[in-house]
Formats: structure tokens, sequence, C-alpha cells
């Protein structure tokens, strides 16, 4: 009999795709649009997007797939596909579309146009979700996968799983990592994930929602966008209103006032990654978001930045939970602020070490994460700082 878990999870899972075929070349071209195919783009905005990239050609198939559903690979498309260099590859390329694309949208029905940048965050929201990691630097995919004993061939589950899948902490992590993003979050989603963290006995464990994007908006006659020239601020602001100046920038405005610029985005409605920064208008500074901020420099990791403030590198990332809950999205936000103090006052330990009860409940710790440039001294260092989410 199928577990009540798979009868949440089974639309959302892909039953059946056929075999994958790629060729050998280092780059692949994931778009290929004409004047034609988007009007009212400039030349070079559509050769940014119409650019190669540095991943191998098996993204095309991954991508296929899309965001609804989720689709367990075999190791060597995964270890084909999930390379540090795609993954570079792909946020360069989203930061190249994003200044060659700025304020150009093209027609998606009556009175709204698109923000071209949709589409490559549309690829780049697939690549994340196929290629999280545990805390150990395994791809969760594969992970679960042989938990759960699923062929990647026919995704057939082919003998009986394991007795912990349930609970499997990386399938936890693909469902949060998909809730955290503008366009792969859906209530599917939102509702496996809840039923699970509450039948695992994991509540600690909640992503951060998606900053609301402001990819499709209303436009003029004339193609132009009119929700664009300016900031509008929330109903009610717990805090201080700042005026724009000529010249702010997302980075600027974070900086003087003491915020990340997730945390000025959310408080704002204000595009991810500060896409489309406004030039007038008001913002609110929530005194509760107010922080040490920190601009993030290309060299930079978890353990590094934690270390120079002498915290856990938990903590830094309680405190700027965008960077993922394994750290693994901090190369995302490379010239972006983060707070290097607890936003708004004092820590609250959301992982605190079980205390004894009545109640016959397992913990299973978890290994500290490893990042690039994290020695052994680093790994023994921080032992003691490891996460606390359930069963794996």
């Amino acid at each position: 009999m199928m577990p009540p878990f798979m009868f949440v999870l089974r639309p959302l899972l892909l039953l059946s795709l056929g075999l994958i075929v790629h060729t050998t070349s280092a780059a692949v071209q994931l778009l290929n649009f004409t004047a034609t195919d988007l009007p009212g783009l400039t030349s070079t905005c559509r050769s940014v997007i119409n650019q190669a990239i540095n991943c191998d050609p098996v993204f095309q198939d991954v991508a296929r797939i899309g965001l609804d559903v989720i689709k367990f690979w075999n190791d060597d498309t995964l270890d084909k596909l999930c390379t540090s260099t795609c993954d570079a590859a792909l946020s360069t390329w989203m930061r190249r579309v994003q200044g060659a694309c700025a304020n150009q949208y093209f027609a998606v029905g009556e009175g709204f146009g698109q923000s071209p940048a949709a589409y490559v965050e549309q690829y780049y929201e697939i690549y994340r979700a196929t290629c999280v990691k545990d805390a150990s630097g395994k791809l969760c995919n594969a992970v679960f996968r042989d938990a759960a004993n699923i062929d990647p061939l026919n995704q057939v589950v082919t003998a009986t799983p394991k007795t912990s899948f349930e609970c499997n902490s990386c399938f936890l992590t693909m469902l949060a990592t998909r809730l955290q993003m503008p366009l792969a979050s859906n209530p599917a989603w939102e509702s496996a994930f809840t039923y699970l963290t509450s039948s695992c006995g994991i509540p600690s464990m909640t992503p951060t929602p998606p900053v609301p994007s402001t990819w499709i908006v209303p436009i003029t006659t004339t193609g132009t966008a009119t929700s664009t020239a300016s900031a509008e601020p929330t109903e009610t602001c717990s805090g201080t209103k700042y005026i724009l100046k000529a010249g702010d920038t997302c980075l600027s405005v974070s900086t003087s006032h003491g915020m990340s610029t997730v945390n000025l985005a959310v408080a704002n409605h204000l595009s991810a990654f500060c896409y489309d920064f406004p030039t007038e208008g008001t913002l609110c500074i929530p005194t509760d978001r107010q922080c040490t901020p920190y601009i993030l420099k290309e060299d930079d990791t978890c353990v590094s930045i934690a270390d120079s403030i002498d915290i856990s590198w938990n903590r830094l990332v309680s405190w700027n939970p965008e960077l993922g809950i394994n750290c693994d999205n901090l190369q995302d936000y490379v010239g972006h602020v983060i707070c290097k103090s607890n936003p708004g006052g004092g820590w609250v330990d959301l992982n605190p070490e079980p205390t004894e009860s009545a109640s016959a409940t397992i913990h299973q710790k978890l290994d500290p994460v490893w990042h690039r440039g994290f020695t052994c001294r680093d790994r023994h260092s921080h032992h003691d700082q490891q996460l606390d989410h359930g069963s794996a």
C-alpha cells in the first residue's frame, strides 16, 4: 500500500518521462528570441537573453520539466548539471539581463507587460530546485531518490522505501527551497511542506517567503510600464519613511539605513535582487528590520563572516534566512547587503537543543554544512552549532 505521505505528494511528483538525450558541448543556449517573438525590446536586450551559458546541454532536458513537479534524476545527469561553473553562469546571466533589459517589457495580454528577466528567473529556479544540497554537500535529489527507492528512468518506487524516508530532511529542504522562490512557490508545495513538517514534528523549519516580483506590470498603449517609476510604500510603516533622492540605489539605501537588501525589498514590495529599483517615491524603513549592514564580497563564506564577528554561521543564517538553511545561496547575494547583527534586537536561537521530556521524540543531529573555504579546523570549531532538523 502506498504510504499516506505519497498520497499527499503524488500529484507533485513526475510519474514517467523518456530517456535523456543531449550533446557534449560545453555551453548551451536556453533561449532564442527574435524581434517578432519579443517586440519592444532593444537588440542589446535580446542579445543578452539569447547568449549561451556555461552549463551542460542536459540542462535543456531538466528545464523541460518546469517547476510544478519534481523529477528524480540519475547521477550522471546531476553530476553534469550541478556544477559551480553552471551556478555562476546563471547568476551572471541574470545580472546581465537585468542590466541590459532594465525598464523594458513586452505585451503578455491586454494592458500588461512582462519583463524578460522572468524567463531567466525560471531557469535559475529550476537549477536551484534541482541542485539543492544537504548539510553534508550531497545532492538532495539523489539522496531522497535513493531513500525512497525511486527508479530515475520511470519514476517508479521499485522497493519498500527506507523507514525514515517520509521525514527525510533532504526532501523537506527541496520543498523549502521551492517555497523561497517567486515562481516555484505555490499552494501545493506549501500544503505538502506544512503536512510533512507537522507530521514529522519539525515546526521550526520555516522557509522565508519569496519577495513579491514586478515582472508583470500594467503598461500604457505605447508599451511603457506604468508601475516602475516610483516606490509604493506599505499601507502602514512601523519605522521611518525615506524619500528617494536622485542617485539613490538599492545598495546605497540598504547600507545607509542599516537593512539587508532582501528586507528592504520585502518591506516595500520591490522586485527580487532590487531589479527595477524605483527612482522616486517613499520607502519604509521598519525599525524591527534594521541591523549592522554588510556588503557581501565574492570570496566571502558564511564561516568567514561569522568568524569576523565571533558568532556561529548558524546565527548568521538566522539573521539572513535568504542565504538558505545550509547557506547554499550565499553567492547569489554577492554585491548585496546582509545583516551582521540581529535585525531589530537580540538573537533568538531558532534551533535550540532538545530538552528531556516524557515524550519519546527522536532527534538526529546533522553535520555542519561544508562551504568553500571551510577547513577541518573550522569544521571542528563549529561542530557544536549543528542544526537539528529532525529525522533524516
